[in-house]
């Protein structure tokens, strides 16, 4: 192939691409949008099938029952060690290691020593305390 030839296709491409990056632009976003709309954690590709992660596929962070569960047990029962609310919702203490500070964080538990209880249960020392 000539040169010229070729530096004709190179350019020919150059401004091909330049033309279509708006649209793959436009395109990533429009993905972006619908895998937040539809809760998907993995990315799809063109042809929409998930990329292998090489692990099983995870539900999005916060959308689990455990939490709620812990509070609604926690609202009943004000004061419950980690060790007997994974009793009452029938799961693992180490998830609630988790799940808890969580929930602290959210500003609807408060801890005091090693019991739990729902803002607005906690005992009144805790109370006098926290005034600002």
């Amino acid at each position: 192939m000539p040169v010229d030839h070729v530096d004709s296709v190179v350019n020919d491409i150059e401004a091909r691409l330049d033309e279509l990056q708006p649209a793959v632009e436009e395109w990533e976003k429009l993905m972006g949008a619908l895998r937040l709309l539809r809760g998907d954690s993995a990315k799809r590709g063109p042809g929409g099938s998930r990329r292998p992660t090489g692990r099983k596929p995870c539900r999005p962070r916060g959308s689990g029952h455990r939490g709620a569960e812990a509070l609604g047990v926690l609202r009943d029962q004000p004061g419950m060690t980690v060790a007997e609310i994974a009793a009452a919702i029938g799961t693992h203490r180490n998830y609630l290691f988790r799940v808890l500070p969580t929930l602290q964080e959210q500003g609807l538990l408060v801890k005091q020593g090693p019991r739990w209880y729902p803002v607005g249960a906690e005992p009144a020392a805790n109370k006098k305390s926290k005034k600002s």
